[in-house]
């Protein structure tokens, strides 16, 4: 039902003029991220993955979102328009949400900004100009891309099965 759910959902983001992105929870090792590779794969759709504990601000040791973006323009042979109707995929999401005890570091705070920015349908521009001839920065619309957010949330499943949820869906529907 899951794969169904999110074929339905990416092809319905290749005919619609807004897009859905994707949250995907459940346990460590069931197969999330390989789902998705196997979705983009057999669809033909390019699709980069960012491991979101290693992303920091721009200007920071660590990859920034211009290089998870830099990367996808990379995968579609510096094609622009295929890069705009690609996905992204932000695999261990959980694990950037802040709590009590950290503050406002590169490592959350700082790049959920930065995330938040790049999934709000807007233009992004990226300096390629050390990666490729051009010295011109490149920008990637980002209103076609559906960013996929992978994560295993325990503690949100955990708090749906102590309160007996069932099958009731948790968050905005």
């Amino acid at each position: 039902d899951a794969i169904e759910d999110i074929v339905s959902i990416i092809w319905q983001n290749s005919k619609s003029s807004r897009k859905q992105n994707i949250l995907l929870l459940g346990p460590t090792g069931v197969g999330k991220t390989e789902i998705i590779r196997i979705i983009a794969q057999k669809l033909n759709i390019p699709m980069v993955i960012a491991n979101a504990p290693s992303l920091t601000q721009n200007g920071y040791i660590g990859e920034s979102i211009e290089d998870v973006l830099s990367n996808l323009l990379s995968k579609c042979n510096n094609n622009v328009k295929r890069a705009e109707n690609s996905i992204i995929v932000i695999d261990e999401i959980d694990k950037l949400a802040g709590n009590k005890f950290t503050g406002n570091d590169v490592a959350t705070t700082g790049v959920q900004d930065e995330l938040l920015k790049l999934v709000e349908d807007g233009e992004y521009t990226i300096d390629v100009s050390k990666d490729m001839m051009s010295k011109e920065p490149i920008v990637i619309n980002t209103k076609n891309i559906p960013f996929i957010a992978i994560g295993a949330f325990s503690e949100l499943l955990k708090e749906k099965q102590e309160n007996n949820y069932g099958d009731k869906v948790m968050g905005f529907n």
